[in-house]
């Protein structure tokens, strides 16, 4: 799956596809490049967003989300939760390196 970046957003790049079933689907792809990326898949790897498909993987040294929804606002509603839990993550392991 190809990396959604903000400027296709804003040019129209395609994120939707169509099932085998004729069903609309909406995908997005959260690709995360840190040093606590191992920790934040540990944490997050089991979570669900409701109305949502969520697949996590390593690849390398990054993190990657999956996510893919049936509307658009379901999309929006699990990248919003899964960007606040990656940033909750990465914050409270930085306070726990300082420790």
């Amino acid at each position: 799956m190809p990396q959604m970046r903000g400027e296709d957003i804003l040019q129209g790049e395609r994120h939707s596809f169509q099932t085998s079933q004729g069903k609309i689907m909406h995908r997005a792809e959260i690709k995360i490049k840190s040093r606590f990326a191992e920790t934040i898949f540990h944490a997050l790897r089991q979570e669900e967003a409701p109305s949502a498909k969520i697949n996590c993987r390593m690849e390398g040294d990054a993190v990657i989300f999956e996510i893919e929804t049936e509307s658009i606002s379901n999309l929006r509603a699990a990248l919003n939760s899964f960007i606040k839990w990656i940033d909750m993550v990465e914050r409270v392991a930085e306070k726990v390196e300082e420790i």
